[in-house]
């Protein structure tokens, strides 16, 4: 089974048979306790939103291959936005996760489209959890571009603070003509098999926890 749920911030929880994956625990706006990342992963999509006071099993930052318990992880590397001399600490790592036959591509902050290498690696998934704070046109048209490219059958928008009046949920469902009944919004959701993958084009969106 995997479960999802928005923790604040830019930080959402996959939580798998065994193990929870923490993604970005320790960006701004987060809500992670102590007892939440005992024995949990922090996957970081940039290292600065690592968790700095917390004790946690396993830290997975940057570009590689990773498994613990039944998550099998693969890190590729991608420039996001950055900071003038803190270039090092904000370089973007995109991730391709399998969790018993489910199939996940976690994307965080980035400001360029994907290029050929990391589309390789991340097409075809199930599910796509992406960073969704930016309602621009061009972030918009980037957002748009990274599903058409990936063709998940999940797609869950992470919004910690979007600007603008229409949430970029909104947008995709009307954009992607998605149905009323694949156009979801909820506190969790959980796929209890790799058959709970939804078949048509399907947009979630997390509430707060």
């Amino acid at each position: 089974m995997l479960e999802f749920e928005y923790r604040g911030g830019d930080a959402v929880m996959i939580a798998g048979k065994k193990v929870k994956l923490f993604v970005d625990p320790g960006s701004a706006g987060a809500n992670i306790k102590a007892a939440d990342l005992k024995d949990a992963v922090e996957l970081l999509t940039k290292s600065n939103n690592a968790v700095t006071d917390l004790e946690v099993r396993l830290t997975v930052d940057g570009p590689g291959e990773y498994e613990v318990s039944n998550f099998t992880i693969l890190g590729i590397g991608s420039m996001g936005s950055h900071i003038e001399g803190e270039i090092a600490r904000n370089v973007s790592t995109l991730y391709r996760v399998e969790h018993l036959g489910i199939t996940m591509a976690v994307v965080g902050n980035i400001t360029s489209k994907l290029v050929d290498e990391q589309l390789e690696a991340l097409s075809y998934v199930d599910i796509l959890v992406m960073s969704a704070d930016d309602n621009s046109s061009e972030a918009l048209a980037r957002y748009m571009s990274m599903i058409k490219d990936i063709e998940p059958k999940l797609v869950i928008p992470i919004e910690s603070h979007s600007r603008g009046d229409s949430s970029v949920f909104e947008y995709l469902v009307k954009e992607l003509s998605i149905s009323e009944e694949n156009a979801i919004r909820q506190p969790k959701l959980k796929l209890k098999a790799a058959t709970s993958v939804p078949q048509v084009l399907t947009i979630c969106s997390l509430e707060k926890h």
